[in-house]
C-alpha cells in the first residue's frame, strides 16, 4: 500500500488501472530516459509483419532496445522476446537506418554493439510463470512493473531475477529452436562469471571484497554487468561506481567530476581523458590498499548522486 499524509494522518493513495495498453505505452515512452536511462527512438515500429511497440537506444552499451507493453497476464514473454530479438539481428540495416534518420547520423552496422541488444517488457503485473520463464542465464530480457496511483503518482519497479543456468529443454516456447540458438549465439548477457571468470584468483578475491563492501552502503544497490565492468546502481540508471577487472588488481571508477571529490589520502587519479562526462576519477585497489579508505570515496559518490537524483 502507498500512503500520503493529511493533517498529520496517513491517507492511503488508491491504485488506478491503466485504461488501455496505449496509456501505459504513452507514459513510458514520454519518460523513457528518466525511468530506464534508455533514449526513446520510435513508437509502433513495423518490420516484416512485426510491430514493435517502442524502439529505444542504450547509449552506455551502444545497443538497441525493444520495448513491449503488456496488460494481459497470460502472454508468453519468451515467444515474443526471442522472435523480436531475432528479427532485430536479422534486419540490422533497418535499425541502423532508423537510428541515422532520427539522430541525423551516418553510422554503419559495425558501429553498434549488437551483442548488447535487449527486449524490455513493461506491465502493471507479471505472473510468477512469466518471471520464472525469463530467469534463465543468457536471456536478454528486462522486466519492469509499472503501477498507477491517484494524484498523478506512478511506481516503477525493475524486476531483479535470480538467474538459473540456461537449459533449452526447460524453456517453454513455441519458437523454433534455431531462433533461440541464433539469438543466444549473438547476444551476450554478462554476469559475474563472464566478466571475472578468466581473471586471476587475486583479482576475483579483490572483486568479491569490494562488491561486498559496496553493497553494504545500501542494500538496494543493484550490480549491472557490462562487457568491461560491473556498475552499482541505486535507480537502474546511475552508477555510483564501477569495478573494472585488471591483472591482480581492480580499478574502481568513481562517478564524480573533477574537483568534487574529497580525497585527503590522494588515492584517486584523474581519468577525464577517457571523455566520460560524469566519471572522472578512478582508484586502484590491490592487496596493498586499505579497503575502508576506498569505500569512503565510494560513499561520497553515493551521497552525491542520491542528493542529485532523489
Amino acid at each position: 500500500m502507498l500512503f500520503g499524509t493529511k493533517d498529520g494522518k496517513a491517507v492511503e493513495i488508491k491504485p488506478l488501472e491503466f485504461n488501455l495498453e496505449r496509456e501505459l505505452q504513452n507514459f513510458f515512452e514520454a519518460n523513457m530516459q528518466e525511468i530506464t536511462g534508455y533514449v526513446f527512438l520510435k513508437t509502433e515500429y513495423s518490420i516484416d509483419g512485426y510491430r514493435m511497440d517502442s524502439v529505444a537506444f542504450d547509449n552506455e552499451n551502444n545497443a538497441f532496445i525493444i520495448v513491449e507493453y503488456k496488460r494481459g497476464r497470460n502472454e508468453s514473454l519468451v515467444d515474443q522476446g526471442y522472435s523480436y530479438l531475432n528479427k532485430l539481428l536479422d534486419r540490422k540495416a533497418d535499425f541502423v537506418l532508423l537510428y541515422n534518420e532520427i539522430k541525423n547520423q551516418s553510422k554503419l552496422a559495425k558501429d553498434f554493439e549488437w551483442s548488447q541488444s535487449r527486449i524490455l517488457f513493461v506491465s502493471p503485473k507479471f505472473t510468477k510463470n512469466q518471471i520464472d520463464a525469463t530467469a534463465f542465464t543468457g536471456m536478454a530480457f528486462e522486466l519492469y512493473e509499472a503501477k498507477k496511483y491517484q494524484n498523478g503518482l506512478y511506481l516503477i519497479n525493475p524486476i531483479v531475477q535470480k538467474k538459473i543456468n540456461f537449459d533449452e529443454g526447460k524453456v517453454k516456447t513455441k519458437v523454433d529452436s534455431s531462433i533461440i540458438d541464433n539469438v543466444n549465439k549473438e547476444i551476450v548477457v554478462y554476469d559475474e562469471n563472464t566478466l571475472f571468470g578468466k581473471s586471476t584468483k587475486t583479482t576475483q578475491d579483490l572483486y568479491k571484497e569490494m562488491e561486498e563492501a559496496i553493497l553494504q552502503i545500501d542494500s538496494e544497490l543493484v550490480p549491472k554487468f557490462n562487457k568491461l565492468y560491473v556498475g552499482y546502481q541505486f535507480d537502474s540508471k546511475h552508477n555510483i561506481a564501477s569495478i573494472w577487472p585488471k591483472k591482480d588488481w581492480i580499478e574502481i571508477v568513481l562517478t564524480m567530476k573533477l574537483g568534487t571529490l574529497n580525497d585527503p589520502l590522494g588515492l584517486a587519479y584523474d581519468i577525464s581523458n577517457r571523455l566520460w562526462p560524469a566519471a572522472q576519477y578512478a582508484v586502484r585497489y590491490d592487496t596493498s590498499k586499505n579497503i575502508d579508505d576506498i569505500i569512503d570515496l565510494v560513499k561520497q559518490c553515493y551521497r552525491s548522486l542520491k542528493k542529485k537524483y532523489w
